[in-house]
């Protein structure tokens, strides 16, 4: 992803905040209280995922998400 396409997500006392890859694609997740958020990008579409689940619930989410043209 080039930096100033970044969409703006809160990491100030983030619990986790990592690079991710999401089917192979690069992406960043942030774990900040209850909220998941994964962050990537797919066939030049950024996609922004927030969810109150499991990172690992959120991660299976994101990598279900297919872009139908």
């Amino acid at each position: 992803m080039d930096e100033s396409d970044n969409p703006v997500v809160d990491t100030e006392d983030a619990s986790r905040f990592e690079p991710i890859l999401i089917n192979g694609k690069d992406g960043m997740l942030v774990m900040k209280h209850d909220v998941v958020t994964i962050v990537w990008e797919m066939d030049s579409l950024l996609f922004v995922l927030q969810a109150r689940t499991s990172m690992d619930m959120a991660i299976r989410i994101a990598e279900g998400v297919r872009y139908i043209k």
